[in-house]
């Protein structure tokens, strides 16, 4: 249960800019290593063990955020873990 391994560290919610609303998640665990960075998306890639997971979580996540037109994307933050956003198109209501 990867939140017990690296607890949420932060949680940002940045308000509507250029159409689009930004949820980002941060935790404070070693991050993504940068080989991997493309291929943690793709389907049945996993970093664990045979027969410890199936490797499709973030493949269907990223799934589901394209279907809606949005965007997931990651990124390292220095010395702090990795920064999962979600951005969502919106429109100013």
């Amino acid at each position: 249960m990867l939140w017990k391994l690296c607890p949420i560290q932060n949680l940002k919610s940045q308000g509507i800019d250029e159409g689009k609303f930004v949820l980002s998640i941060e935790d404070n665990g070693p991050g993504v290593p940068p080989d991997i960075m493309e291929q943690i998306w793709t389907p049945f890639f996993t970093t664990k063990a045979p027969g410890v997971g199936t490797g499709l979580g973030l493949s269907i996540c990223q799934s589901i955020v394209q279907n809606h037109r949005a965007k997931l994307s990651v990124k390292n933050i220095e010395n702090s873990g990795a920064c999962f956003m979600l951005e969502l198109p919106c429109t100013k209501g």
